[in-house]
């Protein structure tokens, strides 16, 4: 199993805890946030020994808002156990991140990334799969409140805990998916094993599409924003404002303006 982190700004480094294993084949992406849109992007190492869902390994962090943010991580292992290779983490404060696994036995190297996007509506929580009817489970349900709106843009992602020494490895590998607007399930084709499984929700804001040229903000362009186009022409825009063109405006109302009415006209927004 391997870890990813940008180095350098011309760097990614991927690694694994061994050198002398099979020769790996992995693919990779990195994605840019503009800081001007965003609260703020940490970063961090930390490595995950006797940590427990009782006594995680926690990591400070600066103050983030945990409303609108997301921990996402990878971890390699130090030995190809169930435990070792099924560490969970969450969000545990504003200024606190956590990671633990399901024994004490062994460790994990894990890579964090902690984003705060400045906006959006986040869940999160952990599903107790540690009783003793619970080594069977194949779906984990977690129930999501408010519920979301699947039709937008909702980013998630979990993590677990998995019990055992031995090497049965698929049993701490899962799937999950946004089945509903109120449940997130958690899925794995080979059972056994008790699980603590640590889950996160982030659903962004929903900004409806305009029409530079509807001028009344009824959702459609037509005569009653070329009346009040019209009642400004040539004049220094009033509220509403007909002065949509060139991008920003030219403190006066003229031709540049109707020619985007006359692009926009009787367009529609679909709600």
């Amino acid at each position: 199993m391997l870890t990813a982190r940008v180095s350098s700004p011309t760097q990614v480094t991927i690694e694994r805890t061994s050198a002398t294993a099979a020769s790996p084949q992995f693919r990779w992406i990195v994605v840019e946030f503009d800081p001007s849109k965003i609260g703020s992007i940490q970063h961090g190492s930390v490595s995950v020994s006797n940590n427990t869902s009782t006594s995680p390994k926690t990591v400070a962090i600066s103050t983030i808002d945990p409303s609108s943010s997301l921990l996402i991580f990878q971890s390699r292992p130090g030995a190809s156990t169930i435990n070792e290779t099924a560490v969970a983490g969450n969000i545990s404060s504003p200024t606190q991140i956590k990671f633990y696994k399901y024994k004490t036995n062994g460790y994990a190297d894990v890579e964090w990334y902690v984003i705060d996007f400045g906006y959006g509506s986040a869940q999160r929580g952990m599903l107790d799969k540690t009783s003793y009817t619970d080594p069977t489970w194949g779906r984990a349900d977690a129930t999501l409140s408010p519920s979301v709106y699947t039709k937008r843009m909702t980013m998630f992602f979990h993590s677990l805990a998995c019990d055992q020494t031995n090497d049965y490895i698929p049993r701490s590998l899962t799937t999950a998916e946004l089945a509903s607007t109120s449940h997130l399930i958690i899925r794995r084709y080979h059972i056994k094993n008790y699980s603590n499984i640590e889950w996160q929700v982030l659903e962004f804001p929903y900004t409806p599409p305009t029409l530079a040229a509807d001028l009344n903000k009824d959702g459609r362009v037509d005569l009653l924003d070329f009346a009040i186009l019209g009642g400004q022409w040539q004049q220094a825009p009033s509220e509403p404002s007909a002065d949509i063109a060139p991008l920003g405006g030219d403190s006066v109302v003229n031709f540049f303006d109707l020619g985007v009415m006359t692009q926009h006209w009787l367009g529609n927004i679909t709600p």
